[in-house]
């Protein structure tokens, strides 16, 4: 729910955010032991529409049914949103916002620091425990 107010905000758009629910069909389905059957409760959707502003302005369909969402917008809305967050304009100052845009190839895999050595050769391990067995 979070991650589409935010969305809805950022985009400055109306959104319908939905998810599944989970019915004891596809818990007999899916779950193979008495553990997966514990982690995987019934229920678990949201259908909703929210506004640029973030509010839910849609009917609430319960958590553990199948409905459908509806809700009147306001498409002007949009437009007054657009001008509260505004991307493009005065938060695009370069003294502010720049893109960097690096051409130089970025390898998967960087190696950084000094490799340091601290193998011992067997000939220098024989050499200490002769060193050691003799005191």
């Amino acid at each position: 729910m979070t991650a589409s107010k935010y969305y809805s905000v950022s985009a400055g758009c109306f959104t319908l955010m939905s998810t599944q629910i989970i019915t004891q069909e596809m818990i007999d389905k899916l779950c193979q032991n008495d553990y997966q059957r514990q982690i995987i409760q019934q229920g678990g959707g949201c259908t909703q529409i929210i506004s640029p502003e973030s509010t839910v302005i849609s009917n609430i369909v319960p958590k553990n049914e199948e409905g459908f969402a509806y809700a009147d917008i306001d498409l002007e809305m949009i437009v007054y949103c657009k001008y509260a967050v505004d991307p493009a304009g005065h938060y695009s100052v370069p003294g502010i916002l720049s893109l960097d845009f690096n051409q130089n190839y970025q390898p998967a895999v960087r190696k950084s620091g000094q490799n340091i050595d601290l193998s011992i050769s067997y000939n220098t391990l024989q050499k200490s425990e002769s060193t050691v067995l003799n005191k």
